[in-house]
């Protein structure tokens, strides 16, 4: 009998992508799961474990087992899950279909024999596979850690710098309920030359500090990085389109208001901002993510020629 349901916030219930979700039935990881090596750059090993178990959660709590399949020919990157399973199996964390554990009651195989069988299973294709109570709590605390770890602020030390957006970003979409939404701001600063010709870049410099304040201020619960020179952004989890909209128009407009007497341009314009806002319920990459709302602002700015609006989009 599979064990009682926890609590739903006990739950890690993300849809992860490039997996096959079937409710009431097994999961399985196909050929095209997630990339672990993006840039040809290993990610933390935190990551793998952190995918793997929410994938194996989302799929006990359904009272059934998530199917890892082994591809043919096994990659490098397989080689790293399948490192994670057996580790995560002599730690305890998840089960595979024969079970050393019986979900509460006394071991039914050493733990040799269950490596070994899991062995067995995969030299055969795939192993099925359920998470135990010890299994959510390392999940929960590897999210902490990944989330909190080695935690670097920009230069201007206000908002969190550019290393943590990618990782962050990875964590937050992994970590979604089943279509929870996820929003994204990234916000470009106008017409900076003309600020620095203007203001000098001491003066452009305190422009950027109070724009990046007011960012951090106007996102909160979510969490402003520096993404370049005058490039920032924000990570908005549980978040949809209405509400990142309205939190960025709020944003733009305090900017329009607190620069208002800095004239630039001739006395022409005032510093001010673009934001482009995007939202997903679906999986994603989140390297794709940031790329189509990149795309989305500079497009508004270079071949729109807009200015010191919010633009929006929706990722399917």
């Amino acid at each position: 009998m599979p064990p009682n349901r926890p609590l739903q916030s006990a739950r890690a219930t993300a849809r992860t992508p490039g997996w096959n979700w079937k409710a009431n039935s097994a999961a399985s990881l196909p050929l095209n799961g997630r990339s672990f090596g993006r840039r040809g750059v290993m990610q933390d090993a935190r990551l793998t474990e952190i995918e793997l178990l929410t994938a194996i959660d989302a799929a006990s709590f359904e009272g059934s087992y998530f199917n890892y399949a082994r591809p043919n020919p096994n990659g490098r990157e397989q080689r790293l899950r399948e490192d994670a399973i057996y580790h995560l199996i002599l730690d305890g964390a998840i089960v595979n279909q024969h079970g050393y554990r019986g979900w509460g009651h006394s071991p039914t195989q050493p733990l040799d024999t269950a490596i070994m069988m899991t062995q067995s299973d995969l030299e055969k294709g795939s192993v099925s596979l359920r998470i135990t109570h010890r299994g959510r709590l390392r999940l929960f605390r590897l999210r902490a850690e990944i989330l909190n770890r080695d935690r670097v602020r920009e230069p201007f030390e206000i908002l969190w710098d550019m290393r943590h957006w990618e990782s962050d970003l990875d964590v937050h979409l992994q970590f979604r309920k089943n279509d929870d939404p996820c929003s994204i701001v990234l916000l470009d600063v106008d017409r900076l030359k003309a600020v620095n010709t203007a203001l000098t870049h001491v003066g452009a410099d305190d422009v950027l500090r109070g724009i990046f304040r007011i960012l951090q201020a106007g996102v909160v619960p979510g969490e402003a990085y520096r993404l370049g020179g005058d490039e920032a952004g924000a990570i908005l989890p549980n978040i949809d389109m209405d509400a990142a909209t309205a939190m960025s128009e709020r944003i733009r407009e305090t900017v329009e208001t607190e620069f208002r007497d800095k004239k630039i341009d001739d006395q022409r314009n005032t510093p001010t901002v673009t934001i482009a806002v995007g939202t997903t319920t679906k999986p994603i990459e989140p390297a794709k993510f940031r790329a189509e709302i990149d795309k989305l602002l500079v497009e508004t700015k270079d071949q729109r020629g807009k200015r010191n609006i919010v633009v929006t989009k929706a990722i399917e």
